[in-house]
């Protein structure tokens, strides 16, 4: 399954070779975790990251599959938005720890000056001193601690680095599903306002044969009540799509008339149907290498590495500390007697300090570290049956919305056809206006089921590329259906 994948991907492999040498490090046994055997074929060419960490691919990606108006708002709110801020300065604070932890294997140097004027106290005459010294101390890192430690810290960067990619991906989506959510809307509202228009009509109809002694006065009453509640039902639709507006003013800091603007004109060029049907020309037959560029999936995997690794630091606390100091350096002291120039220099001490007695804390730290690693494999399990279950169900749910395509556009189709029908006797005075809004109630009702199965399979679609990690290849997609 990691063949395929790059050596930053192949995370178990690292790790059993970076903390081998660490005799205090525990060797890192990851769980397995089943996944499906149609993605036991990797993708030979998956991208280390989704999107192949640029934002230019994630763009490009939903353009592609969304369109360039759902690109436009994704990649207007990748600009603005806090949660990634939050990632890359968390990302930026990780790789910082990760060079500061590098630094403790190599020699501190520090410059020390000194600059003195002294009386005269017998038998020194007064005079001047000054005195410079270049300074190191170095601790030995014999039994692994600072090696380990350093390897923590590179796996959290790498998890840091996981993350905010992860918010990337986890953004894309949610501003897609929010345009997502104003299309479905808004043609949910011009159904509400069609019902609402056929309920009115209908009300009158209903208070005119009641005036006229041929309709029972509680009948009319029923319909007016019907009529305001649709009508209710519009306005409720059209505070919703509004909403929906403002959400995506949130994300993406456009002024509103600029979102407004831009959704009109994405709802002239493309219907919310076709808008469903353009990514299903796409579904892949994801491979496990598709799982694997999950952020999440290689965050719990780096947690594991740097869980081991911070065992091998407490370990090497329970063995005695070598270090090694030295300086060079310059004095020049001047009185009444002359002046006096000397270089001086020394390598050491070298002090070993062992630990004797600390009542158990050093061991109870080692326990501590020992439990945390193990609590991070069983994470690292859950994180892969969690992606598993949500590639599954986002699948799920793209199969089962194809499958009730058809038998929802026929009762869409047989609902019009009965309301032209019903039309065309109305026309010849075979038919009331009462049976004409009934029908015309059944074809709109029909609509909106057709109008929730698209939102369905959109919101699947887009559980499918959270899900995925960040979307997958189309090419390679197809080259592995074929194999």
């Amino acid at each position: 399954m990691n063949r395929s994948l790059s050596t930053r991907r192949a995370w178990l492999l690292a790790t059993s070779v970076a903390l081998g040498g660490c005799a205090a490090t525990p060797p890192v046994v990851t769980p397995t975790a089943p996944a499906p055997a149609q993605w036991a074929a990797p993708l030979p060419n998956e991208a280390a990251w989704p999107h192949e960490g640029r934002l230019g691919g994630l763009v490009q990606w939903w353009a592609q599959f969304g369109g360039p108006d759902v690109a436009a708002f994704v990649e207007a709110a990748q600009s603005v938005s806090p949660s990634i801020s939050s990632a890359a300065a968390r990302r930026a604070q990780a790789s910082a720890e990760r060079m500061a932890a590098g630094s403790a294997l190599l020699p501190q140097l520090d410059v020390v000056g000194s600059a003195q004027r002294r009386s005269a106290t017998p038998p020194f005459p007064a005079g001047e001193v000054a005195q410079g010294n270049l300074q190191m101390s170095w601790e030995l890192d014999v039994f692994g601690g600072a090696r380990a430690q350093r390897q923590a810290a590179q796996w959290r960067a790498q998890s840091a680095d996981a993350a905010w990619h992860e918010a990337r991906v986890s953004l894309a989506a949610d501003v897609a599903l929010q345009v997502l959510s104003w299309r479905y809307c808004q043609a949910t509202l011009h159904l509400a306002q069609a019902d609402a228009q056929a309920a009115s009509r209908s009300a009158q109809l209903q208070r005119r044969l009641s005036d006229a002694g041929l309709q029972a006065p509680e009948q009319a009453a029923l319909t007016e009540a019907a009529a305001a509640e649709a009508r209710n039902r519009a306005r409720a639709q059209q505070q919703r799509c509004d909403v929906d507006v403002k959400a995506l003013v949130q994300y993406t800091a456009w002024p509103e008339a600029q979102v407004r603007d831009r959704l009109k004109a994405m709802a002239e060029r493309e219907s919310l149907t076709d808008l469903a049907r353009r990514p299903l020309r796409h579904v892949p037959a994801l491979p496990a290498a598709t799982l694997a560029q999950r952020p999440d999936v290689f965050m719990a995997a780096a947690q594991v590495a740097a869980a081991a690794a911070d065992v091998g630091v407490q370990q090497a606390q329970r063995y005695p500390r070598v270090g090694l100091s030295g300086s060079i350096g310059r004095l020049n002291s001047s009185s009444a007697a002359g002046s006096l120039s000397l270089d001086t220099w020394s390598v050491g001490p070298l002090s070993v300090s062992l630990p004797v007695f600390d009542a158990g804390r050093r061991t109870a730290l080692v326990e501590a570290a020992q439990a945390r690693y193990d609590d991070a494999r069983q994470q690292h399990q859950a994180v892969v049956l969690r992606a598993v279950r949500e590639v599954e169900e986002a699948l799920l749910g793209l199969d089962t919305t194809a499958q009730q395509e058809q038998d929802a556009q026929l009762a869409q189709e047989r609902a019009r056809t009965a309301l032209q029908a019903v039309r065309q006797r109305e026309e010849r005075g075979l038919a009331s206006a009462l049976e004409v809004g009934e029908a015309l109630r059944r074809s709109l009702s029909a609509e909106s089921a057709f109008l929730d199965l698209q939102r369905n399979r959109l919101g699947a679609w887009v559980g499918l590329y959270r899900a995925a990690g960040g979307g997958w290849n189309p090419a390679s997609s197809i080259a592995s259906r074929q194999e």
